[in-house]
């Protein structure tokens, strides 16, 4: 994205500390990314600045139900993510966020589309403003006494 003069149009908040933040910090500073890319790092309320932007970005190599996800459709803001197990239940396949393969040519190219398409985001925020978590939890609490024959 870099080489391609497309940084300008985006700029990625990273909140959490983590074994990988000072590797994180090298390779901002070695690709010269300093003007796109902040380290947050660790902060006890990320809601506060997850609400300002306009989508969450998720690039985790494994999760089995990521929290994040559900708490960023919470705030109504659309999830970029790697293609983890829960990624298409929990964004309903892709009507409230993009899912791409878990790869760097993956996240690259779905980077680059957001960046073109501005449409993709304001669609992904509008299918949102329906979104019912309480709904959603009703039917997992549901699922799971089903399971448990409770």
């Amino acid at each position: 994205l870099n080489k391609e003069n497309l940084t300008s149009k985006l700029h990625i908040d990273i909140i959490g500390g983590g074994e990988d933040y000072l590797n994180l910090k090298s390779k901002i500073e070695e690709y010269n990314l300093k003007e796109c890319v902040t380290l947050l790092g660790k902060k006890d309320n990320p809601y506060a600045y997850m609400k300002k932007y306009d989508s969450v970005l998720l690039t985790s190599r494994a999760e089995a139900y990521c929290l994040v996800m559900v708490e960023a459709l919470i705030l109504k803001k659309p999830v970029l993510t790697t293609k983890v197990a829960s990624a298409y239940e929990i964004l309903c396949n892709e009507k409230y966020g993009i899912i791409t393969e878990n790869s760097t040519d993956g996240i690259y190219n779905m980077l680059k589309d957001v960046i073109l398409n501005k449409d993709i985001i304001q669609e992904k925020s509008q299918n949102l403003l329906q979104y019912d978590y309480s709904a959603k939890n009703t039917t997992i609490i549901k699922q799971v006494q089903d399971l448990l024959e409770v």
